[in-house]
């Protein structure tokens, strides 16, 4: 579900101080091989400045279910 209100991602993106120095592996096909479904648009990513405050802002899993033992509770 693309859009479910509860679903967020975090993407890290990790760039070498040497770019120059990565080589380019294999060549894209060309257009007319490609039978693709146009990909959705997404908003623009947003640097994270303090960790802390962005693990306060917003839960990165959702809440546990408690476990109920229904073995173990008397009804």
């Amino acid at each position: 579900m693309v859009d479910a209100p509860k679903r967020h991602k975090v993407s890290v993106h990790v760039l070498s101080r040497e770019m120059d120095s990565c080589p380019i592996v294999g060549e894209f096909p060309a257009q007319n091989d490609v039978n693709l479904a146009p990909a959705p648009s997404l908003p623009q990513p947003t640097l994270v400045q303090d960790m802390t405050e962005f693990k306060r802002s917003l839960p990165l899993f959702p809440l546990v279910k408690p476990h109920i033992n229904f073995m173990a509770a008397k009804l």
